[in-house]
């Protein structure tokens, strides 16, 4: 008995198909419960097959000697990092446990009328005008589970299980990253939910006063006083944009791990429902992904074949969802704006664009080929890294300058105004304060690792762009790119650890402790709040705005008439007053 219990070991290839599970479930409640019956049979048979076909390439490339032992430590780990888990989703407001910030008025709203509502999701918006019904098109996915939960046993336990779905797709990523690195252990967890960037000095440089502080401050936001650029730590993503988050950090996780470029579109296309922006900002680490295992198969079987890349899971499996989710996606304003955008183009603005996009496909392949060795035994190799580096940040930064041809809107307003040298010099100390400190310390681990400079470059870019009213772009699109530098800080103080670099050690120490007041000031937050609610007899939770304010908001409808998605592929649905 205790030599069975000695040798058993945490199985890969399970926590990897609960990985796609979490994020095939909702897109195949999409499919069912949306779509017309003609569409919904076909694409979920397509579903079902690609998750089988992966699940299966998943035992064959996780095998046994890539496990990981569970002995009695590992046991007392995992059940420590569940209990922190359910403490922190239990702080972020999501299920109404505890104190909600202000986005979960939205939210709360969103996730009744998903409950209340027939499938697909109709109702009118306050406006006084004639035809005013609209569909939701919002990024629906994470909410799509709890809510057939909560049409079952109620809007109450729906809410509770939102906690609980977050807790088992945060449980799945803590297990992810366990098989990633081959060892169970808490503190790359507790790292993950303190990292942050420095904004507790930003706070005071960007011009805020002392009567402004509070130990419960939304410091993510120091920036927004300058303007409003901003990039969120996990815990804020946790706290204020759960939906779109969790399911980015899972399928971000679980696209580093794909041996094979067989199902890499598949997992993206189901993903598209749960998570937009945050998959932009991952197009260069598909790149970097797709060409590692080219590498990868190259040098084991001596020759690659295209059918891995062209598969029937990538085509069918991951474009025809894929598909379905952007024709849903563009029902709404954006989606409108969008159109517009691409009406307007003239033959300069398309070459800029193509320009553009071709500098930042350039710069990643470009990066990702000189450390293939494909370009080597050089001095002119060994310096081009670095020299690409700089010029693809001068390069981004011309080049997005001009993206108000394209009608969106570049934080560039004040650059060509009369504060442009500060305004350059603010934008600075935000990229140094939010990852750029980081970057140095981890420098020398990470400097022959491609994965550095891509994420570098884009998290230096995508806070420059703004598409609609907010910021929502640069905060959603950099979260894949603050994922890798949290991989490369916790990797680069394991090094420098095991080789007694102290001076390196105690720097990154140090800068990651200042950067924790973040996520701190989110949770004391929560708790203070609480308890202030509780003595004062209030419900801890948000307010819940009305369901005609969701259909009053041009951020999550669609024109019925307008959408190709609500005309020809969703369910027939009659609005019920």
């Amino acid at each position: 008995m205790g030599k069975n219990s000695a040798t058993r070991k945490l199985n890969s290839q399970l926590i990897l198909v609960l990985g796609y599970l979490y994020l095939a479930i909702p897109m195949l409640i999409f499919t069912v419960f949306w779509m017309k019956a003609v569409y919904s049979v076909l694409l979920a048979l397509i579903i079902l097959y690609s998750l089988w076909n992966i699940s299966k390439d998943t035992g064959r490339d996780y095998r046994r000697e890539d496990y990981i032992v569970m002995d009695k430590k590992a046991v007392t780990v995992m059940v420590a990092a569940l209990i922190v888990i359910v403490l922190w989703v239990c702080m972020s407001g999501v299920g109404k446990l505890m104190f909600q910030n202000s986005d979960h008025m939205t939210r709360n709203a969103i996730f009744e009328v998903l409950v209340n509502r027939d499938w697909p999701a109709i109702g009118r918006s306050d406006e006084d005008i004639p035809d005013n019904v609209y569909g939701l098109v919002y990024y629906i996915g994470f909410w799509l589970v709890p809510a057939l939960f909560g049409k079952v046993f109620g809007i109450g336990a729906g809410f509770v299980f939102q906690a609980v779905w977050a807790v088992i797709g945060i449980s799945i990523l803590f297990l992810l990253f366990c098989i990633f690195r081959k060892k169970i252990v808490l503190w790359p967890l507790l790292v993950f939910i303190f990292f942050g960037g420095l904004d507790i000095i930003g706070f005071f440089l960007a011009g805020h006063t002392g009567d402004e502080f509070t130990w419960y401050y939304h410091l993510d936001k120091w920036m927004q006083v300058q303007s409003e650029d901003e990039i969120s730590s996990f815990t804020t993503q946790l706290f204020w944009v759960f939906n779109q988050a969790l399911p980015a950090w899972i399928l971000m996780m679980l696209l580093f791990m794909q041996k094979r470029n067989k199902y890499i579109a598949f997992i993206v296309g189901i993903s598209l429902i749960s998570t937009v922006l945050p998959i932009v900002g991952m197009f260069p680490y598909i790149i970097y992904v797709m060409y590692r295992n080219i590498r990868d198969i190259k040098a084991k079987e001596g020759k690659y074949k295209l059918s891995d890349i062209f598969s029937v899971e990538n085509i069918l499996g991951g474009g025809v969802p894929g598909i379905i989710n952007l024709i849903y996606m563009l029902g709404n304003t954006w989606g409108e704006k969008f159109n517009q955008i691409i009406r307007g183009l003239n033959i300069q603005k398309i070459a800029l664009l193509i320009v553009a996009i071709g500098a930042v496909v350039a710069i990643v392949v470009l990066i990702v080929l000189i450390y293939g060795k494909f370009i080597s035994g050089t001095k002119a190799s060994a310096i081009l890294p670095y020299a690409l580096f700089v010029i693809g940040f001068i390069g981004a930064f011309i080049i997005f300058v001009f993206g108000d041809m394209f009608g969106i809107h570049i934080k560039t307003a004040e650059l060509l105004g009369n504060n442009r040298l500060y305004r350059i010099y603010m934008y600075g100390v935000f990229y140094i304060l939010e990852v750029g400190l980081y970057l140095i310390c981890i420098f020398w681990n990470s400097r022959k690792n491609p994965l550095f400079y891509i994420a570098a470059l884009w998290i230096f870019v995508c806070p420059m762009i703004r598409i609609g009213k907010f910021s929502d772009f640069g905060m959603r699109a950099t979260i894949p790119s603050l994922l890798v530098i949290y991989y490369l800080l916790i990797s680069s103080f394991e090094r420098y650890y095991k080789d007694r670099k102290r001076i390196l050690c105690i720097a990154l120490a140090v800068i990651f402790l200042i950067g924790c007041p973040t996520a701190l000031f989110e949770m004391n937050r929560s708790v203070y709040k609480t308890g202030k609610r509780l003595n004062k007899g209030k419900p801890v939770y948000a307010e819940t705005y009305e369901e005609t304010k969701v259909f009053s908001s041009k951020n999550f409808r669609g024109k019925l008439d307008q959408s190709f998605f609500y005309k020809y592929i969703a369910k027939e649905q009659e609005i019920r007053e």
